[in-house]
């Protein structure tokens, strides 16, 4: 619920925006960092012709996946595609 116009901190996150993960990322680093944030969830779009991907963005899969454990993340690939790769982050305690 949003009160007073602020969204309360987010006890998961699903992250899907076609390529743009490292501009969220970016965006939401205080939302990540915040110990309340519990999992976070991923569709990392690898480089494949006609559709955008991390890479477009400056960065890459493997760039990611260490910025979100450098949140504190612990990281499992929960399903992969030649051009996709599915990823849940559960914080370490």
């Amino acid at each position: 619920m949003v009160n007073n116009n602020e969204a309360p901190q987010p006890n998961v996150v699903k992250i899907d925006v076609e390529g743009a993960e490292p501009l969220v990322i970016d965006g939401m680093e205080e939302i990540l960092a915040n110990e309340d944030c519990r999992a976070v969830y991923l569709e990392l779009h690898k480089p494949k012709v006609g559709r955008p991907s991390v890479d477009d963005f400056g960065s890459t899969v493997s760039k990611i996946e260490e910025r979100i454990q450098d949140f504190g993340y612990q990281l499992t690939t929960i399903g992969s595609r030649p051009d996709e790769k599915h990823v849940k982050a559960k914080r370490v305690d």
